[in-house]
């Protein structure tokens, strides 16, 4: 993870992080690409890639295929200029909503999985970040932005697996999305912060029962399960270590393929509350990372 998600570091910091990746046994990263960053300026139906922001992410790829360690490619999606929504685009659900965002969407994903998909170090793309809905009749119009975003880099690239960030809260294991959704996607991908050691913890509206359906759902279907995202942004070191070596421990019993700490910053480390890094040394956090096989 990059702050301002820019990826400006020094060659010589890339090359430390992955190193100290490569020597601790990481061998997976999920890495954000930025819509406000990648195409900042929109002015007829074609994309406009930034070629700084795509060289910056290239030379993340290139320090990932040197010391061997996978890229997630994270097509980042949210509110906010700094959440990936660029500013000519009026609001995030547009991408639900209106059939010409997401048309121009789905040709910025495919122009960056052409220039990126022949790098050794990729690994998957993700199409969208935790995508919510506030009004009914956008779950639908989600749904089938899904099976569109998943069709366009398919077409681009059919030899790497496409996935979704989605939140516990908003899966069909919560029953806000159709179980039709599991079908769609190489494996189901959520993010999961609920603390392991309370059976009874609700975090960021996601409970222990999306949790357990969500689980039985990928066993029935033979789905892969991925934990995109998860962590813990208690002061108390202990603490979130154990949080760590608790949650592992469930995923590695759910069956989950891959799990993904949220998050590595090396640039602002203390502005990341969540960070598993101080900005000289790994907290003890990530220790745990590497036990997970």
């Amino acid at each position: 993870m990059s702050s301002g998600n820019q990826w400006t570091e020094s060659n010589a910091t890339l090359d430390a992080d992955f190193a100290r990746f490569s020597n601790d046994g990481i061998k997976h990263i999920s890495a954000r690409i930025m819509w406000s960053i990648m195409e900042p300026s929109h002015y007829d139906d074609y994309c406009h890639l930034s070629t700084t922001a795509l060289n910056n992410y290239r030379r993340v790829l290139g320090e990932a295929a040197k010391y061997g360690i996978g890229v997630n490619v994270d097509f980042w999606t949210q509110f906010t200029y700094t959440l990936g929504k660029p500013s000519w685009v009026s609001d995030y659900y547009d991408i639900a909503r209106s059939s010409d965002i997401r048309a121009h969407y789905t040709r910025y994903m495919q122009a960056v999985v052409t220039e990126l998909k022949n790098y050794q170090a990729v690994e998957s793309w993700s199409i969208l970040n935790e995508p919510f809905y506030s009004q009914s009749s956008d779950k639908a119009a989600f749904q089938e932005a899904f099976q569109d975003c998943f069709d366009a880099i398919k077409a681009e690239d059919p030899s790497h697996p496409v996935i979704c960030r989605f939140t516990l809260s908003y899966t069909p294991g919560s029953g806000k999305y159709d179980s039709s959704v599991y079908a769609i996607f190489d494996a189901f991908a959520v993010t999961e912060y609920l603390d392991p050691s309370n059976p009874s913890d609700t975090r960021y509206n996601g409970r222990w029962s999306y949790w357990d359906k969500t689980v039985s759902d990928c066993k029935a279907r033979n789905k892969p399960l991925w934990v995109i995202e998860f962590g813990d942004d208690n002061t108390d070191l202990e603490h979130d270590r154990m949080h760590y070596e608790l949650s592992l421990q469930k995923f590695a019993a759910a069956g989950v393929v891959k799990a993904f700490s949220w998050a590595w910053q090396t640039k602002s480390a203390s502005a990341e509350s969540f960070n598993i890094y101080d900005g000289t040394n790994p907290k003890p956090a990530y220790y745990e990372l590497p036990t997970y096989t």
